[in-house]
């Protein structure tokens, strides 16, 4: 049987592969340090492969396979290999990753793996600076609005899918008012136009390219340079268009019409007293950044939430119930709503502890340090493994079960719920937690909250044999196999389809 030009490239890179990985532990082994330190457990493992064997699998994710190896060998912090050159420690308990998120949150620095770091940069170091950004009013206002015209798009659309009597894909609906919230928000680009397709067609390069490898994949031939290129060339052309927006920008002025995150950097970029002055490559690192991660992260959180209320007919009617209560059955939700609807923080925070967009919390360390009497050395790569520890049995009772009613068995006010769900309270870290905890945290609970609250409140959903809720195992970002296939119904009887109402 002849080999094909792939089958040849493979073989040769497994021959390359073993013989550098040979040669590696051959030199390096008497150039180890002669200070005994004391290094975290290892499970058993095997010479130049690691624990490849136990990290892999065709059905669960990387961090799913994290967290069963953690759990099966009770090593809550634990060094794991990826062949030779790839080693990390991986913390699955919520008391180590409070020492390296908090205690020791200076001698860390936040990274990705090498799939997410082509080209890339951590962007605006100033986190603080972001979050002051994000949060100002004039931002908080215009994100009220471009979400209420967006969200009413959406109701809009699955109003007429009801009409007819059809299903829809709802999880791709939901991508657009994401895409589009996002896309307005960050350089004030309205969907359907040539910029908002550019934007669409870079992100899902991006993902399609970062995506549909598994971690491990990708740290072994990320040794090699694979993949660089194309996602090389991705980034330089998305660079030149986003340059184009800069540009656009400086030419209409910072303070002219409305104002849009690119606008508010700039005129921080601007003001020569100003403590953070981001440059221009800053601003574009910074889109970079928030349009691939925003983008699909809150996407990828809004189809779980929908998918577990759809799969639990008991909440949705629980959560109906609620919000009828507070605005009745002829006016739809508004902002000044969530704090009295504790349920639905509650639904949106168990969504979150059993569904995380971004599973894994990755840290480099900077400056040696004591983790749990284990010792850790400059360089040495952490995973923080966010799922595992918000599904740790000896945290949660039923760990893997959707149970919104657990964030309110203990008397907590409103604004506590809102707290812990930025990672505050560490046994749930849905958005990391620390320095480096996202920015856009804030912004991204208040739509969760808005979002799965208006389709509640207005819409059944039918779904022939439920969701099927099964994850993809590559990646990092974990998202849904399936598409999210939905018939809505509009509960006219409920509902007066009215004024507020967008149709």
């Amino acid at each position: 049987m002849a080999f094909t030009a792939m089958d040849q490239y493979f073989i040769y890179f497994l021959i390359t592969y073993f013989v550098s990985a040979l040669l590696f532990q051959l030199f390096t082994k008497n150039r180890r340090p002669k200070i005994q330190l004391r290094a975290p457990p290892t499970p058993p493992t095997i010479p130049i492969i690691g624990h490849i064997p136990l990290l892999t699998s065709p059905v669960d994710a990387f961090h799913k396979s994290l967290k069963t190896l953690a759990f099966r060998q009770g090593t809550p912090f634990m060094r794991i290999s990826i062949g030779p050159f790839s080693k990390f420690m991986v913390v699955s308990k919520a008391s180590i990753a409070k020492q390296i998120l908090e205690i020791h949150d200076l001698n860390f620095t936040s990274t990705r793996f090498k799939t997410q770091e082509y080209g890339m940069s951590d962007g605006i170091s100033n986190w603080d600076f972001l979050r002051h950004l994000l949060a100002s009013a004039p931002q908080l206002h215009r994100f009220a609005d471009v979400q209420k015209q967006e969200v009413s798009r959406l109701l809009e659309v699955l109003d007429h899918s009801s009409e007819q009597g059809e299903a829809c894909d709802l999880g791709a609906e939901l991508e657009k008012l994401v895409n589009n919230i996002l896309f307005r928000m960050s350089i004030g680009v309205e969907s359907g136009t040539y910029e908002s397709m550019k934007i669409r067609e870079f992100v899902k390069g991006l993902s399609d390219e970062i995506g549909a490898k598994s971690v491990v994949f990708s740290e072994l031939l990320g040794q090699y340079g694979y993949g660089r290129k194309k996602v090389d060339a991705l980034l330089s052309n998305f660079d030149e268009f986003l340059e184009e927006i800069v540009v656009r920008h400086e030419e209409k002025g910072g303070t002219v019409g409305e104002q849009d995150l690119v606008d508010s950097l700039m005129n921080n970029y601007e003001e020569q007293a100003a403590h953070v002055k981001p440059t221009k490559n800053n601003i574009k690192r910074f889109l970079v950044e928030t349009l691939m991660a925003g983008s699909e992260t809150l996407s990828v959180a809004l189809k779980w939430t929908l998918a577990e209320i759809i799969n639990h007919p008991s909440v949705l009617k629980k959560l109906r119930e609620e919000i009828i209560g507070v605005t009745g059955l002829h006016k739809l939700l508004h902002d000044s709503d969530i704090p009295k609807l504790p349920y639905l923080q509650a639904v949106v925070k168990e969504s979150l502890r059993l569904h995380p967009p971004s599973p894994l919390i990755l840290r480099k360390c900077i400056r040696g340090c004591q983790i749990s009497r284990y010792d850790v050395i400059p360089d040495s790569r952490i995973i923080i493994n966010a799922y595992a520890i918000m599904q740790d049995p000896g945290t949660w009772k039923f760990p893997t079960e959707f149970i919104p009613q657990r964030f309110l068995e203990s008397p907590t006010s409103n604004n506590e719920l809102q707290e812990n769900v930025k990672g505050e309270n560490l046994r749930h870290l849905p958005f990391g937690s620390g320095s480096s905890a996202c920015p856009g945290a804030n912004l991204a609970i208040n739509m969760m909250q808005m979002v799965v609250g208006k389709l509640v409140h207005c819409f059944d959903f039918e779904v022939k044999g439920g969701i099927n809720m099964e994850e993809g195992s590559s990646g990092v970002c974990a998202g849904m196999t399936k598409p999210l296939i939905c018939r809505p119904i509009v509960k006219q009887s409920e509902i007066a389809l009215s004024n507020e109402f967008p149709f």
